[in-house]
């Protein structure tokens, strides 16, 4: 599969045994192509066996591949000459006139075993280009050898073992479908990918060739791939902005693209746009489309399109945004899950959130801080572009986060701003059961809660009423480790606070926190303390209600975020900054899919990151622009420029900032 998806050709998956089978329904659902691929599958017939609808797939014109050292041992294994006529399905489909099952030498041995060349015999795309040998290790691929012969009968001879037994042959049937039968099983054309003595994963290079070699002889055509990019416009948008930014990648795996155009609707009414490539890289298409009519009350949807020289057209999935009232005018932003209209006064107003929210701007003005307000219960999340990318930093407190924010790393727009070297201080008792239902879990790798709060696993609702400063870090600079008691009562719930492992927990890498919880709800689990918070690059995350802590903490707190983010406050504790350059050792290592690289910086830098590939081909690059003071990170997913999933091996990033340039090695293992 991993082959098939290198060659850009779009495909889908149907697995037999987790489905409990196959029926006409699916075969014959429109597909002009399927590949069977496995051992001793279970869904072909060979003679008389129950056909789930291959014969008529064949018969309507369609092309059909069966790729199984067993075929024959997944009827009978007790018979090891088969001899097929006219009426088997093997022979009518096929061609194959007889079979010999798992056979084996004089010693009883299996006659191929699990090292295997087979040689084309020149006589289609598909095994033309091995002519001098397609070779298998099957134990490199954790498999057995038993790959069996077979006699051509009305088919043609395509692949050959090293005695001239034929393992593989292609019929073409007179309505122009054609049939491959292969006795052996490609998969096992892997190699282990080694460099400087160490074993790095697989080398798919020969099975892509392979691959690419059966869907040329099939003369199957894909429709171009196409996928939104994440910074595009999004969510809630900014009061009277007059265009909108779409990007997107595209990309025909078997031929060329005829266009790419962004479709959208706005208020109902439906506009193209054309898209233009990117000069720099290859593939990205982007568009700044006219909003025609756009109010603060209008929603526009829209979709990228792309078209290959075959006439086939491929549209991605919806992306959205709204209008609303917000004007940018502070420095830092503050969001919450206000319940507005329902205010104080409300059927919500006595559960908390209002009070709690209005504490915490209010110590925010006692800091002679100005901000801006996001309603999140109003308007959702709000759009990077035209809101998020005008604030140094973010205060976000949900309450009781009843509103469920998205929980895709590369979707949510705070992860976009925090990738541009925004500040987020982000408090919630309930922000991590809304995406986990409130399961006790380990977080996946790809959400935001993993990537960008640092969180790996969450215990729910505690209920803790204390916390302490643990880690001296940049929040809590001269805090001390005095016992913080929380004001539970002004909630309804009271506290629903979480307990969390940080990323990397047990490891030397292991993010810091900024507090714990020492209350006795949680000494009552049989620990002294438990982690309930996490510094994260530019990130703070903690799974309590600061809005809940003494004003004077609150303003400590505040006072030392925004001063970390270097914003107008000024804080007389020190920061503790870096004082050097450094890139870190990425982690985890090696990885699939997603690595964390880290790194500081002193001073002020335009700081950029690249991936190279083992042979010094740019891979992937970040300009990351001017960045301040501090330990940063990014995230890589394991893609190219393209935005294309690149294969298993050995990778170097490095990075460069004013003067400081620095490289080290990681590997990719899928």
């Amino acid at each position: 599969l991993e082959a098939m998806e290198n060659s850009g050709f779009i495909f889908e998956v149907w697995d037999v045994p987790s489905h409990k089978g196959i029926d006409a329904s699916v075969i014959n659902h429109g597909w002009t192509n399927i590949i069977v691929s496995g051992w001793a599958v279970s869904s072909v017939p060979l003679t008389d066996q129950y056909d789930a609808g291959y014969r008529a797939f064949v018969e309507a014109g369609n092309n059909l591949v069966v790729m199984d050292q067993d075929l024959m041992c997944g009827v009978d294994c007790g018979v090891t000459d088969w001899t097929f006529t006219e009426g088997d399905f093997i022979f009518d489909i096929f061609g194959i006139s007889a079979g010999t099952n798992d056979p084996v030498n004089d010693d009883g041995a299996p006659y191929h075993g699990d090292t295997l060349t087979v040689y084309g015999a020149d006589e289609t795309d598909l095994d033309s280009p091995w002519v001098d040998g397609f070779d298998m290790n099957h134990t490199v691929a954790d498999l057995l050898g038993w790959t069996d012969m077979v006699e051509a009968g009305n088919a043609t001879e395509i692949f050959y073992d090293e005695d001239d037994n034929v393992v593989g042959t292609a019929m073409e049937h007179s309505n122009g479908a054609k049939a491959v039968y292969l006795a052996f099983m490609p998969e096992a054309g892997v190699d282990w990918h080694i460099l400087d003595g160490d074993t790095l994963g697989w080398d798919l290079t020969q099975m892509s060739e392979f691959a690419d070699g059966l869907v040329s002889y099939l003369g199957a055509v894909s429709p171009p791939m196409v996928d939104l990019e994440g910074t595009s416009t999004k969510f809630g948008v900014a009061s009277g902005i007059e265009s909108a930014f779409v990007e997107g990648w595209a990309w025909d795996g078997d031929g060329e693209l005829a266009s790419v155009s962004v479709v959208y609707d706005i208020d109902g009414t439906e506009y193209t746009a054309p898209m233009t490539e990117d000069d720099m890289y290859e593939n990205y298409f982007y568009a700044n489309i006219p909003l025609t009519g756009w109010t603060d009350e209008s929603n526009c949807s829209y979709q990228v399109s792309a078209t290959d020289d075959d006439g086939l057209t491929s549209l991605t999935a919806f992306g959205q945004f709204w209008g609303t009232t917000h004007v940018p005018t502070a420095d830092i932003l503050v969001m919450s899950d206000l319940y507005e209209p329902y205010g104080a006064t409300g059927p919500y107003g006595d559960l908390g959130p209002t009070v709690l929210d209005d504490t915490l701007k209010a110590n925010l003005t006692a800091l002679g801080q100005e901000f801006d307000s996001w309603s999140v219960y109003n308007n959702y999340q709000a759009d990077y572009g035209t809101v998020l990318a005008h604030y140094d930093a973010v205060v976000y407190q949900g309450v009781f986060d009843w509103i469920a924010n998205p929980g895709e790393a590369d979707v949510h727009p705070l992860g976009e701003f925090v990738d541009n070297g925004g500040y987020l201080l982000y408090t919630s008792e309930e922000a991590l059961g809304t995406w986990t239902d409130w399961e006790d879990i380990s977080i996946p790798d790809d959400h935001f809660a993993y990537e960008y709060l640092g969180v790996e696993w969450v215990m729910h609702d505690i209920g803790y009423d204390s916390v302490n400063v643990l880690d001296d870090v940049a929040v809590t600079a001269d805090m001390g480790t005095g016992h913080l008691t929380m004001n539970t009562g002004v909630s309804y719930y009271a506290s629903m606070a979480d307990i969390l492992d940080p990323l990397w927990y047990g490891t030397e890498f292991q993010l810091p926190s900024p507090f714990v919880s020492a209350d006795s709800d949680v000494t009552a689990l049989g620990v002294p303390y438990y982690y309930n918070s996490t510094e994260n690059g530019n990130v703070v995350f903690a799974a309590f209600i600061l809005g809940m802590l003494p004003d004077s903490s609150q303003q400590a707190v505040l006072g030392n975020f925004l001063a970390w983010s270097s914003s107008t406050v000024s804080n007389e504790g020190e920061i503790n900054l870096p004082t050097e350059f450094a890139l870190y050792e990425n982690y985890p290592n090696p990885f699939n899919p997603v690595t964390t690289i880290r790194f500081d910086v002193p001073e002020i830098s335009d700081v950029s990151v690249t991936v190279f590939n083992v042979l010094g081909k740019e891979i992937n690059s970040y300009n990351l622009n001017t960045m301040s003071p501090g330990t940063h990170q990014i995230k890589w997913r394991g893609i190219d420029n393209t935005g294309k999933p690149v294969s298993s091996g050995v990778y170097f990033y490095t990075i460069k900032a004013g003067d400081f340039f620095s490289t080290k090695k990681m590997m990719l293992l899928k």
